[in-house]
């Protein structure tokens, strides 16, 4: 190519690369690596993954390693490939803390794992997942909107003796309620609370596991429910926050039950928290819903006065998904 002026690229390089770590030529592979930055040319991320590949097949992990420390320094976003070899390379060296080091750190470097894909590949290598493995696993499983999938592994977790803990719980609540399975979120809460649940373990729910179900079941039109578990939450003196008290609000416009609406925005005063633009907003459209328009005008006024502009009202009011109005 190069003796009739035909100029390689990255690609011709990083397939000669591929061919000579298949044939566990590393060394000459490296070569290649360096004469190509040589002439100017940038190696990709499919560059830095040939690299890594070959260096893994021949266990020579902190080089591997050091390939991705590489390739981040050089502003390349490893990908999903990068860092599945790179956890079975140290899983065919038994290396198994630092495969599952890796797997945690796979979400802070922006990448998301299949959670059963890498569970599964955990497994045939032999790796031990503990209660972070699995919590990691669940979280991208729910950040993918695949809740009842993580659901199926959270109850895996008995099966190899790994106690859930709070935040195992709490992420998984979270995810369910996210997707619209609150009642399967509500099930986890009392099994949480009761501890007879999957690992028998009874944690003290806080502010952020309540939050998520209540928001859900008030999505849900099952705002009997949520004020239940909002009287509950009271009772165990964990003390509801603006979002809380929001969900709670939107809920109770949503069935048409404004006197309740009420009640909780005048609380909220009462115990010291300001109202947003959101709760507001709700209330507001919850009032203009029913067709009390002089009521609705009142908060608006009160808006003003504190401070929250008509602009900004206007524009939320626009996206609100409350039936019929």
């Amino acid at each position: 190519m190069i003796q009739r002026g035909l100029q390689p690229d990255v690609v011709t390089f990083t397939t000669m690369m591929s061919g000579l770590c298949k044939e566990g030529k590393i060394e000459e592979a490296n070569g290649y690596l360096e004469l190509m930055i040589q002439r100017g040319l940038q190696p990709d991320v499919l560059t830095y993954n040939t690299m890594i590949s070959g260096l893994c097949k021949e266990g020579k992990m902190d080089e591997a390693n050091g390939f991705l420390e590489l390739m981040i320094q050089r502003g390349l976003q490893p990908n999903i490939v990068t860092y599945n070899t790179l956890i079975d390379g140290y899983c065919l060296l038994h290396r198994f803390n630092d495969a599952k080091e890796l797997l945690i750190s796979m979400e802070s470097k922006g990448c998301k794992p299949d959670g059963f894909v890498v569970f599964g590949r955990i497994l045939r290598r032999g790796l031990r997942p503990d209660v972070v493995t699995f919590t990691s696993l669940i979280k991208v499983l729910c950040l993918e909107k695949r809740s009842l999938e993580a659901m199926e592994l959270f109850k895996k977790m008995a099966v190899f003796g790994v106690r859930p803990d709070t935040i195992t719980y709490w992420t998984l609540i979270k995810g369910l309620c996210q997707t619209g399975n609150t009642s399967v979120a509500l099930r986890l809460h009392e099994e949480m609370v009761a501890g007879n649940g999957e690992g028998g373990v009874i944690c003290k729910p806080d502010i952020v596991s309540y939050g998520s179900i209540i928001d859900g079941l008030c999505k849900d039109g099952l705002v009997d429910k949520a004020k239940e578990l909002f009287l509950e939450m009271k009772g165990k003196r964990i003390k509801p926050d603006v979002v809380v008290f929001n969900s709670l609000i939107y809920g109770w416009c949503f069935v048409g039950n404004l006197e309740e609406a009420k009640g909780l925005f005048v609380e909220m005063a009462d115990q010291g928290l300001q109202p947003n633009l959101l709760t507001y907003n709700t209330m507001i459209t919850g009032f203009c819903k029913e067709g009390k328009i002089e009521e609705a005008d009142w908060l608006l006024e009160l808006m003003i006065q504190r401070g929250l502009g008509i602009r900004e009202c206007y524009e939320s009011l626009q996206g609100n998904d409350f039936k019929g109005t």
